[in-house]
């Protein structure tokens, strides 16, 4: 007997509210209390009856009415063919933490409870009969409005964020093959869906578990500010570090962090107090970021303990320990305006390189400037080349960025702004660092206006491979502010190096109040997070894009995690590629001032196949078999297969749209809008054009055999297939 197991998982149902204060993590479980049956975690509780299970989130004073959503399955099908059809009401069973509907011989509806959200599954008895997508369906009932709806997950909310989250699906089969599967929401119901290609040949159980995209509370200090976050990636542990400040008066600030899993969910060991404990004064904004080689976070930060210095501390990313703090500045050597640090994703990468401002230079102005390091598996530092100026004159700079890591090279790209004259900052300038800590390229002219109305500020930069990098920043003009971007690429050894500089890029305008962005790239596009304002002081949102590795344009659609905040919004954004994965998923952190919360973000997406029959004239399903290999995104390659041919090949029908037309028992599906030639496979190259998120490609091959179609007896079609086209 086949046995067919759906996996929607942790998190399928995941409570989108910050968690109580001083609740243990570890608190969850089921609860029967005169024959009802209730899950509790953290930030939720969920009630399972003989119809079904309604999931609420803990939500306090921010919701007048509990925001509610109950799910009950309606049924499970393979296009036209009927799996299992819901006819009556079951009551649930309980083992432990694991609650159970056993709705017949062939279907089971489990539910595992767990401290973050309940885990969904579905387990198939008998292989499902029918072809086709493999989709299960079930009625949404809640007063929630819907606040995202895509393939990757569907959402629920109110305008400030909360509300339940359900996460996007991946069928993964017995011998560990996977394939994306997606959401859907039709009416009111969501459907869950596995293409029919990997349901076909997949082994048996198949196991369908979703992506994590929930918004999940980071940290939350009851009545003090938590602002200016950063975040770290280690692959070896697949846990970032998130760190922040907490205001606990006018003057007085501490720096803490807080280790989360590799879908942004804390883990359970308490925030980290980073900076030295009690409090510390005028702390700036803190940065983190991950040394590979030595498996240990660094979080640089400005001031502790002696006011206008710069100090260091490492943490271990296996057991969350922290080594001393180190003091690289005091004043009045150099006094330090702010503080940045970048990584070493190298496999035995020790290196952080610490970015700076100095103001103490004798003439008022103020430079960047940068200090590299290595990293003991203990986690103490070694100074390898101290306080390097990145121009050679004293200039007037409030800022500078270090790009998350150094790449393969150890080249680390480095960005800052810079006057015009005496006048406003209406440069921003870039420089590559080398491994020995010193200027590995020529400085870079990123961005230069002279218009007394213009200014330019908030820079920020990243690099793929110490190679190719990007810089964005925010351009200015009277209270009209809009986020640019340039590719930069520095090619050759440090010495031997060749510069060139890309387009300047506008991305898009939004409501022209635009800014704070931050940068990182994720296995093949850039990721930017940015801030986007109603108006002037208005309510703010947190925005997420992917941009084109070679041109920084747009290269997917704008994503919006936090909604509208009431407040504010201060994103940043770390990549999973920042740590040494090749991972396209990124973290992006933000504060409302009240909170610090985060969202996992998809940099490439995949795109979805969907069977379309149509299918005649062939001896078997092995032979012959329209088939494909990876899957539609912009930017990817993927190719159009026929598997095993044993007749001659004519050609390949390709349309925009399909206008299915019946003969005999056989259907052309597609449009004929392009006929090509017979090559076996055909391989489509997506361009990175946003406008083509969504698009459809309907394809079908045509051979030379029988068919039954009276009017072409000696064309044979396959199966037909769609591929829609992801970011």
């Amino acid at each position: 007997m086949s046995r067919l197991r759906f996996f929607i998982p942790a998190l399928l149902f995941q409570a989108l509210s910050p968690s109580q204060e001083g609740v243990s993590r570890t608190a969850f479980g089921v609860q029967v209390d005169q024959g009802v049956v209730r899950g509790l975690g953290v930030d939720y509780g969920a009630n399972f009856t003989a119809g079904g299970v309604a999931f609420t989130p803990v939500l306090g004073a921010r919701a007048e009415l509990p925001a509610t959503v109950a799910w009950q399955l309606r049924d499970v099908r393979r296009d036209d063919t009927l799996v299992f059809r819901r006819q009556q009401d079951r009551n649930p069973t309980v083992d432990g933490n694991r609650i159970s509907y056993h709705h017949d011989a062939r279907l089971t509806e489990v539910y595992d409870v767990r401290a973050f959200g309940i885990e969904q599954s579905f387990v198939l008895h008998q292989r499902p009969a029918g072809s086709g997508d493999l989709v299960v369906r079930g009625a949404i009932r809640t007063d929630l409005p819907l606040a995202s709806a895509a393939a990757d997950g569907v959402r629920f909310g109110l305008p400030s964020g909360d509300g339940v989250s359900f996460g996007a699906v991946t069928g993964i089969d017995a011998n560990g093959k996977q394939s994306p599967g997606s959401l859907r929401m039709v009416g009111g119901d969501l459907e869950l869906v596995l293409p029919a290609a990997f349901v076909d040949a997949a082994a048996y159980p198949l196991v369908l578990d979703p992506l994590i995209g929930s918004v999940v509370n980071i940290g939350d200090v009851a009545g003090a500010p938590d602002r200016a976050t950063s975040v770290a990636y280690d692959e070896a542990t697949n846990r970032y570090l998130v760190v922040w400040n907490v205001q606990y008066a006018a003057s007085s600030w501490e720096v803490r962090g807080q280790l989360t899993n590799g879908a942004g969910l804390p883990l359970s060991a308490p925030p980290l107090t980073i900076s030295a404990l009690g409090v510390n004064t005028a702390i700036d904004r803190c940065c983190a970021a991950s040394v590979r080689g030595v498996g240990r976070f660094v979080v640089a930060m400005r001031p502790l303990g002696t006011v206008d210095g710069l100090s260091v501390r490492s943490i271990s990313a296996t057991l969350g320990t922290m080594a001393a703090i180190t003091t690289l500045i005091t004043s009045p050597t150099l006094d330090v305006t702010m503080a940045t640090v970048g990584g070493d994703s190298r496999v035995v990468g020790t290196n952080a390189l610490v970015g700076y401002v100095s103001f103490n230079l004798g003439n008022g102005s103020r430079q960047p400037h940068t200090t590299m390091l290595t990293v003991s598996p203990a986690g103490t530092f070694a100074t390898v080349q101290a306080n390097v100026a990145l121009t050679p004159n004293s200039i007037s700079s409030p800022e500078v960025a270090v790009s998350r890591h150094g790449g393969l090279l150890g080249k680390w790209l480095t960005a800052w702004t810079d006057q015009t004259g005496s006048g406003a900052m209406r440069k921003v300038n870039a420089l590559v660092v080398g491994p020995a800590g010193t200027a590995c390229s020529p400085i870079f002219n990123v961005e230069l206006t002279n218009s007394g109305a213009e200014t330019c500020s908030e820079v920020a930069c990243a690099t793929r491979d110490g190679v190719l990098g990007l810089v964005t920043w925010t351009y200015s003009i009277g209270t009209t502010k809009r986020v640019h971007a340039r590719v930069l690429v520095a090619g050759g050894s440090c010495g031997v190096t060749t510069a060139n500089v890309g387009s300047l890029i506008t991305l898009a305008a939004g409501t022209g109040l635009r800014d704070r962005s931050a940068v990182d790239f994720a296995a093949d596009k850039f990721v930017s997070a940015f801030r986007e304002r109603t108006a002037v002081g208005g309510t703010a949102r947190v925005v997420v894009q992917s941009l084109d590795i070679n041109y920084g344009t747009p290269a997917g659609a704008e994503h919006y995690p936090s909604g509208w905040l009431p407040v504010d919004a201060d994103p940043t954004i770390t990549a999973k590629w920042s740590g040494g994965s090749t991972s396209d998923e990124a973290l992006v952190a933000w504060s409302d001032d009240a909170a610090i919360a985060a969202h996992r973000f998809e940099a490439t997406g995949v795109g979805q196949v969907t069977a379309m029959g149509g299918g005649c004239g062939y001896s078997s399903l092995v032979s012959n078999w329209h088939t494909y290999s990876g899957t539609p995104a912009l930017g990817t390659t993927f190719s159009i297969d026929l598997a095993l041919p044993t007749f001659p090949v004519l050609a390949l029908i390709v349309g925009f749209t399909q206008v299915p037309f019946a003969c005999g028992p056989c259907t052309v599906v597609p449009s004929a809008d392009l006929l090509l030639s017979p090559t076996n496979p055909t391989v489509v190259a997506v361009p990175t054009a946003p406008s083509l998120i969504g698009a459809e490609l309907y394809t079908q091959w045509v051979q030379w055999r029988p068919s039954g179609c009276p009017i072409l007896p000696d064309f044979g079609f396959t199966n037909a297939l769609k591929f829609t086209i992801a970011e």
